[in-house]
Parts: C-alpha cells; structure tokens; sequence
C-alpha cells in the first residue's frame, strides 16, 4: 500500500547509502501520485499559482527596518499549531522592501519553510514578506489553501529528499515548482480541508483546557503546600482563622500543627555513581540507572541505561519510593528536576536520592520540592569550569514545613485528583492526534472519502 512504502522510509536499515534512501522516497511519492482517485488531477506546485522566495534587506542599513511590512522567518512556523500568520517579530520599511528581491504575497499565500527546516508550513492571514528560509506559494482562485497547507505537510518527505547544500539542504525554486500534487475539484477540496480543519480545531481546544487545568494544578499546589487541608477537607484560610496558623522565619505563615525541620532531616540522603564504561560487563542488565536526562517526567519507570549486578559495584540503588533530584548540570541555569520511581533504581553522580522518614510520605515531600522550584534555583552555584551545582549544605538547610501523616495523604490525593483531570485532557489530545494523521493519509490520497472521514471525526470528538 501507499503507506506502508511512503512512512516506512524512516526505518530503512542503517546498511543502505543516500542513494537507496533517494530512491525509496521517489518510488514512495510516485507510488502516492499513482494510488490517487482517477478523477483527482496531478499538477506541479508552479502550475498551481506564483511561487516567490523570499529575502533578507541589509541588517547594516537601520532604516531599512521597524517599517510596517511585515517579514517572517522559519522560526516563527516551526512547531506552530494555529496554521495561521496574524502578526510577524519583525517589520521591514518600504525602503528595505525596495532594497531587496523580496515579495510582498496576498493574504491566503502558502508559506513553505525551504532552508535548514524543510516542509514548515503555514498560511498568510495577511499580505506579508519573508527571508531566504521560505518559497511562497500564491494560488489562482480556484484552489483552496487550507487544502493545499494539509498537502504540502503531507508530502514533506519529498520536499527533504530534494534538498541539498553544502552547509545546510535548501530546496531550489525550480525544484520545489517541479513537486506533483493531488489536485481534486475545488469543492472536494474544501469538503477535505473542512474535515480536517474540525479535527485542527479540536486538538487546538484541548490545548487550551490543558493549559487552563495546568494553572490550576500550579495554583492548587502552592495553596495545598502552604495552607493544607482542616478536618474537613477545606483548605486553611489565614486571614479567616489566623489562630490556625503560626508565623515562621523562611516559610512565612504555616498552618500551626505542622512541623517544620530541615531538607537533610527528611530523610537519608545518598549519592550515585557511574559504572565504568569500559567494562561491558557492567552494562545491559536489569537495573534501572538513572541521570539527568531521563528526569523528564515526574514519575519516572525506565531509563535510557540499564546495569548488571556486577555494574551495581559502581553505582548506589535507591529502593521505591524514593524521590531523585538533580544536584548537578547545566540544566539548573533554569529548572530544577524532581522524580519519583515505584521501583528500585540505580543513578549517577549529578543526582541525589532522598529516602524519606517513616514522618513523611515520599509523593508529599516530592510535590512540596516541586512546588519550591524557585527556592532551590536561588541556590545553585557555578563550579569553576562553569557548570551548575548546588553546595549540599545550604541545600540541606532548606527550611520544609510537614503536615501530620493524614493530612499529607489528603493533599496528595487531591493533587491526583487534578492531575488526573490534566492527563484525561492529554490522552484526548493523544487521540485526535492520531485521528488527524490517519485522516490525512486516508484524505489526501482519495482512499476515504469525506463522508466516512466525517464519521470518524463525530466518533472521537465529544
């Protein structure tokens, strides 16, 4: 099938040289051309309208700058997920426009990223400029660009295969106007690019929900973790029941009937280690060993390395439950990472391990460091050759304030609570996604049409 040929690509076998990826990746968009509808016409993206690169005015000559045209670089589409332009970071001056060969294109102009990032997309919501990065594509009337921006992500790997440069690939005008594309009839298009578009929409809502719920998930935590819940459940009101709380050096007010100690009295503190990797012996075994780079998450179950028992000898094993911080790296210029694993693991050198008192619930003491980020950002230091670092002992005397054991297990669960309202909202996103690419593979190649696409869309979203 088409695309078992055309996202198979990726996978081809390390053995095989460029050529034989060239090769596959024309065989595969030649395959695409071929599997379409009979009805659906085939055109050049040239015969589709007016193609223009774009262009850089001189960054010596200031008045050619801070104008009113506005200009576009790669870096503002990449990674965009509104497929529309309303406003650029920068604007050019009529004199910097005349300066150049650049073009000012029509609002609904395809905006095509050609240089270093290839196959970026997005559409003009206004007449606008770009630089070098770019190939703008002007339709005729009797296109659809919405339709034509679902295209032009959707054959992004032909567009990879014909770039080329010394110093970085770039696809040539005369290149990129040779690309063939599906053309149906205008009203198909639009019928295609609507179902599509729902989906575009869908996925764009859920991104807001998630950002909203994210709030106040950050919101929760810092109320839970300084005013805690009363018996019944409420959170602790400071200036309706200031009798409940008492007034401290470093945490200000905390609700009376906690205790306060210090990070280094939590619990055991323990250092990692390294295996040597020359031993290979040391290497590939069963046991979890973790570093900075996988503390990308909050709970963390597996890791990019693994060690033997034998390799144990080299490192130190925190058992389950126990919460991992980052104590060294460049990463502390500007976040400071904090995980928990339900299993034993191993870890290196630039992470410590605290394994909590019987006092204090592990899922407690590791949401009440991440809601003291800040607190701990302000206490890294430079090593000398420049890397980032904390002094053990002004982290040990960190202040932390500790509620009574159920009352931690109340503030965790209600952190769940919230937490699991964000990862609904996530797994939801996680399937209009998928929807949204098996809808353009099926779309964009005639193999569904709109009315079975449409059924698939209401079967997903709510």
């Amino acid at each position: 099938m088409v695309t078992s040929m055309r996202w198979g690509m990726h996978n081809l076998p390390s053995q095989q040289t460029a050529q034989d990826q060239f090769i596959m990746s024309t065989l595969a968009h030649q395959e695409y051309l071929d599997g379409l509808p009979a009805e659906w016409g085939r055109v050049r993206l040239g015969d589709l309208g007016s193609v223009y690169a774009g262009s850089t005015p001189r960054r010596s000559e200031s008045q050619y700058w801070e104008g009113s045209i506005p200009w576009l670089t790669p870096s503002e589409v990449t990674g965009r997920t509104s497929k529309w332009i309303h406003h650029t970071e920068e604007q050019i001056s009529k004199s910097g426009y005349e300066s150049t060969s650049v073009h000012l294109v029509p609002k609904g102009s395809l905006l095509v990223t050609t240089r270093a990032t290839i196959g970026e997309v997005a559409i003009a919501a206004m007449p606008i400029t770009t630089n070098q990065g770019f190939k703008n594509l002007v339709l005729g009337s009797g296109d659809d660009p919405i339709f034509y921006y679902y295209v032009l992500r959707f054959v992004a790997d032909e567009m990879k295969r014909l770039a080329s440069g010394s110093t970085f690939d770039e696809i040539s005008k005369s290149d990129f106007t040779e690309i063939v594309v599906p053309r149906p009839s205008l009203s198909e298009q639009r019928r295609i690019a609507d179902v599509l578009a729902t989906v575009d929409a869908a996925i764009q809502e859920t991104d807001e929900v998630i950002a909203k719920q994210e709030q106040v998930k950050t919101g929760l935590l810092q109320d839970l973790l300084t005013r805690g819940l009363d018996a019944q459940g409420r959170l602790r009101d400071p200036e309706k029941e200031p009798e409940a709380f008492r007034e401290t050096t470093d945490l200000g007010k905390v609700p009376a009937e906690w205790d306060l100690t210090t990070l280094g009295e939590v619990g055991i503190w323990k250092s990692g280690g390294t295996p040597r990797r020359s031993n290979p012996s040391y290497w590939g075994g069963e046991t979890p060993w973790l570093t900075p780079k996988d503390m990308k998450s909050y709970r963390v179950e597996r890791t990019t390395d693994y060690v033997t028992s034998e390799g144990l000898s080299g490192t130190k094993v925190a058992p389950a439950g126990s919460i991992f911080v980052v104590v060294r790296g460049m990463i502390l210029a500007h976040t400071f990472p904090v995980c928990v694993s339900d299993r034993p693991m191993a870890f290196n050198q630039d992470v410590k391990a605290v394994i909590p008192s019987a006092e204090i619930a592990s899922e407690y003491l590791g949401k009440w460091m991440q809601a003291h980020e800040g607190a701990f950002l302000r206490l890294v230091t430079e090593a000398t050759h420049g890397t980032k670092r904390f002094d053990m002992s002004d982290l040990y005397s960190l202040s932390v304030a500790v509620p009574p054991r159920e009352e931690q297990r109340s503030i965790v669960q209600r952190l769940h609570s919230q937490e699991s309202r964000v990862d609904q909202e996530r797994e939801y996103k996680s399937k209009l996604q998928c929807l949204k690419t098996g809808l353009m593979q099926d779309l964009l190649n005639g193999r569904v049409r709109v009315p079975e696409a449409k059924k698939r869309v209401n079967d997903v979203i709510a």
